[in-house]
C-alpha cells in the first residue's frame, strides 16, 4: 500500500513490483515495501544477489543491506523495528522468531502488532517500543495488511471484514459504511478517511454526517492517510492499481475549507427519558471496556470482563476472566429450551438467575424460579406495529408480568437499530428513540422494576455508533435516584424442581459430542437436493463485507470443506478450510429464501457464528441456529458429514 511517513512521502510496493518513494523507484522487485524509519525502508526483494532476502534500503544513499535471509511473505515496519512472516518459518524480526504467530502491522513510533495463532487469526498483541506493558485485544481480527492503523502505543485501529473496530481510542462514527478506514487528527479535529462501496473515497469529521467524495471510481488501492510533521494539512494516497507501479500514486490533500457534501440524511435529536420514581440499576449489553460509565454490565458472546464493576454474565461467558462481582447469570431460555440447566447453573454459582423474554408473545414464567431470581421483560418495537400499538403491548406484558411475579423484575429496552451496521439496519433511529421516550412509563408501573439492561453498547447498530442514542443513555443513567436493594440470594429450593416436561415429537435429538482429544474434526455440510454447501469467495453473501455459501458440490472437497470445533459451551463453530471464514445462518427477514440463508464472515468475536449440533436417532447429525422469535424466518439446518 502506498505507505506515508512522517514527512508525507508515500512508499509504494507490493508483489513482484518495484519499490517506489513519491515515484522514484528503489528496487525491482520491492515487494511488501514499508517504512522502517523515516529516511529507510524494508521490501523482499532478490535484486541484489539473486536470491529472495528482506533488504534495508537507505532513501538518500540507495545503499541495500541484507536484514534477513530468506525473504519473506510479508513485512511490517516502523520506528527502527519490523516483522517478517514467510510460510515454513513463521514470524521473525524484532520480537525474535515466533513459529506459530502471524504478522498484524506496525505503527510509526515503533509498536509492532502481531497474532500469536497465524492459524486461527484472533486476538492481537500491541508491542510498544517504549517499553510499557503489551496490550491484549483478545477478540481481534484484522482483514488483511491495509486494515490496521496504529495510533500510538496503546491504541489502535482496524477492519475485521465487516466493521471498523478499535481499542483504546472510541469507536469511530462514520457517515457511511467503512472499508479500511484511517483516523487523522488535523489541527485539534479528528477526521476520518475510508472507502464506502456505492460511494467512493470518503473524507469527514468523525461523527458527522457531510463530508468529502475525494473519488467515486473503483480505481482506490490500499490507501492511507495521515498529518505530516508541521503541517496542517490531511493528506490522502492511494494507488490506481493494486501492483502499485510508479506511476499509479494519487496524492490528495484534503481542502477543508471547501463546502462539505451530505453524506449522510441528518439524524433526530436524542430524547430524554424521564426520571425514574425508585432506584434502578443501569447494565448495558456489550460494554467489555466500561465506555458506558454505566455501574454495572452484561457480559456475553465470550468477550470477558476488563472494568471491575459488578456484573450479570450471560451462560456463553461464564468461562471467561471476571473482574467484579457476580450479579447473576443471563439466561434467554424458555419456550422450548427448559429452564432447569439455567437454574442448575445459578444454583453452583450461587447467584440470581436474570431471564430474559426473548420474543413478543404472552409469557408465562417457568416454574423454578426463585425469589431472588429476576424475569427481564424485551421493550422492542415490532414489524407491523404502530407506535401506539407497540406501547400499549408493552404496558400490557408488563403488568402481567407484575402479576405473575412478586418479587425483582427487569427490563431490557431497545437501544440500537436492528440488522446490519448503516444504512442495513432495520428501524430508523428516530423510531427507537420514540420508543426510549416513553420508557419511564413502563418503569414507573412498580417499584419492583429494579433493573435495566439496554442492548446495546458496543455494537454496529447501537448506542456508541449513535451519538443520538449515546445521549439518551446518558439521559437514562440520570433518570435513576440510585442504585436498588436487590432481593439477597438465599438458600437452594426445597423440595427440588419439578421434572421436566415430556420433549415434542419434533426434538428427539440428543447434543451431538466431538470425538478425539482436540474436539474438532473435518468434513462437509449438505444442504438442499442432497448438495454440499461451499463458499464462494467471489460473491457476496446477505450482508455487506460477507460472503455467499452456496449449496451445489457433488463432495466435502476443496471449497466444500469445513472444521467443525466445540466452543466449549455447548455450541459448536464450522469453518471454511480454505478462507478460514465463519458459517453463519441468518434467521431474520434478509433471508427468506434458502439459498440465501448461510454465508461466511470473519469471527469478530460476537457469537453470532455459534450453531447447535443435534444427533437424530438415526445418526444424522443437525447444525441449526436457535430463533424462537415467532416473527422470523427459521433457517434450514445443514447437516453434518464426517470424512
Amino acid at each position: 500500500m502506498p505507505r506515508l511517513n512522517r514527512r508525507g512521502q508515500a512508499l509504494m510496493g507490493q508483489g513482484g513490483g518495484p519499490a517506489s518513494v513519491d515515484g522514484q523507484v528503489l528496487a525491482i522487485p520491492g515487494g511488501s515495501a514499508c517504512w522502517l524509519d523515516d529516511d529507510r525502508v524494508l521490501v523482499n526483494s532478490n535484486a541484489r544477489v539473486g536470491s529472495w532476502e528482506v533488504l534495508e534500503i537507505d532513501t538518500h544513499s540507495k545503499g541495500q543491506f541484507n536484514l534477513w535471509s530468506g525473504g519473506a511473505n510479508f513485512l511490517a515496519a516502523g520506528g527502527g523495528r519490523w516483522l517478517g512472516w514467510a510460510a515454513g518459518t513463521g514470524m521473525f524480526g524484532s520480537l525474535g522468531l515466533l513459529p506459530a504467530a502471524g504478522v498484524r502491522g506496525a505503527g510509526r513510533n515503533g509498536t509492532l502488532a502481531y497474532c500469536p495463532s497465524y492459524q486461527t487469526g484472533v486476538g492481537m498483541y500491541l508491542m510498544p517500543a517504549d517499553g510499557t506493558a503489551p496490550v491484549w485485544i483478545p477478540d481481534a481480527v484484522v482483514r488483511d495488511a491495509d486494515s490496521l492503523q496504529i495510533i500510538g502505543s496503546q491504541r489502535a485501529l482496524w477492519f475485521d471484514g465487516q466493521h471498523a473496530q478499535s481499542a483504546g481510542i472510541p469507536p469511530i462514527r462514520p457517515a457511511l459504511p467503512v472499508w479500511n478506514p484511517r483516523r487523522v487528527e488535523v489541527g485539534g479535529e479528528v477526521w476520518l478517511v475510508y472507502w464506502s462501496n456505492g460511494t467512493g473515497m470518503i473524507a469527514q469529521l468523525d461523527g458527522a454526517t457531510d463530508g468529502y467524495i475525494l473519488e467515486t471510481r473503483p480505481i482506490c488501492f490500499h490507501m492511507d492517510a495521515g498529518c505530516p510533521d508541521g503541517t496542517q494539512d490531511l493528506l490522502v494516497v492511494w494507488s490506481v492499481t493494486q501492483g502499485e507501479g510508479p506511476g499509479d500514486l494519487v496524492r490528495r490533500v484534503v481542502d477543508r475549507t471547501q463546502p462539505r457534501v451530505a453524506l449522510a440524511p441528518p439524524q433526530p435529536a436524542p430524547v430524554t427519558i424521564g426520571r425514574f420514581d425508585h432506584p434502578v440499576l443501569i447494565a448495558p449489553f456489550k460494554d467489555p471496556l466500561g465506555e458506558s460509565d454505566a455501574p454495572a454490565e452484561v457480559v456475553v458472546n465470550q468477550t470477558g470482563q476488563r472494568t471491575a464493576r459488578p456484573c450479570i454474565v450471560a451462560e456463553d461467558s461464564l468461562a471467561q476472566p471476571r473482574s467484579g462481582p457476580l450479579l447473576g447469570i443471563y439466561s434467554e431460555a424458555g419456550f422450548d429450551v427448559d429452564v432447569r440447566y439455567a437454574l442448575a447453573l445459578a444454583a453452583q454459582f450461587h447467584t440470581r438467575l436474570f431471564l430474559a423474554h426473548d420474543s413478543i408473545r404472552a409469557w408465562t414464567l417457568p416454574p423454578g424460579l426463585r425469589a431472588w431470581d429476576v424475569p427481564l421483560l424485551e421493550l422492542y418495537l415490532a414489524q407491523g406495529e404502530s407506535l401506539a400499538v407497540t406501547l400499549a403491548r408493552h404496558h400490557q406484558q408488563a403488568q402481567a408480568l407484575l402479576a405473575q411475579w412478586p418479587h425483582d423484575c427487569g427490563l431490557i429496552p431497545m437501544f440500537y437499530c436492528q440488522g446490519g451496521a448503516p444504512p442495513h439496519e432495520v428501524w430508523p433511529v428516530g423510531d427507537v428513540l420514540a420508543l426510549l421516550a416513553r420508557l419511564s412509563e413502563i418503569v414507573n408501573l412498580s417499584p419492583r422494576f429494579k433493573v435495566v439492561l439496554p442492548f446495546a453498547w458496543r455494537r454496529d447498530n447501537g448506542i456508541d455508533r449513535h451519538g443520538e442514542l449515546r445521549a439518551t443513555f446518558q439521559s437514562l443513567l440520570e433518570a435513576s435516584p440510585g442504585l436498588p436493594n436487590l432481593t439477597p440470594v438465599g438458600v437452594p429450593l426445597s423440595p427440588p424442581l419439578p421434572p421436566a416436561p415430556k420433549p415434542s415429537r419434533f426434538r428427539h435429538y440428543t447434543h451431538y459430542v466431538l470425538g478425539g482429544p482436540m474436539q474438532t474434526e473435518r468434513g462437509g455440510l449438505v444442504g438442499v437436493k442432497g448438495k454440499f454447501a461451499r463458499g464462494d469467495q467471489h460473491a457476496q453473501g446477505i450482508f455487506p463485507g460477507t460472503f455467499a455459501l452456496v449449496v451445489d458440490a457433488d463432495a466435502s472437497d476443496g471449497d466444500a470443506e469445513f472444521e467443525l470445533s466445540a466452543r466449549g459451551d455447548g455450541m459448536f463453530n464450522a469453518k471454511h478450510v480454505a478462507s478460514g471464514l465463519f458459517l453463519e445462518m441468518d434467521a431474520t427477514q434478509f433471508s427468506t429464501a434458502l439459498d440465501k440463508q448461510y454465508y461466511l464472515k470473519a469471527s469478530d468475536g460476537s457469537g453470532y457464528a455459534a450453531l447447535q449440533g443435534g444427533q437424530m436417532p438415526d445418526g444424522t447429525v443437525l447444525l441449526f441456529v436457535k430463533y424462537t422469535d415467532p416473527r422470523a424466518f427459521v433457517a434450514a439446518p445443514l447437516v453434518w458429514v464426517k470424512k
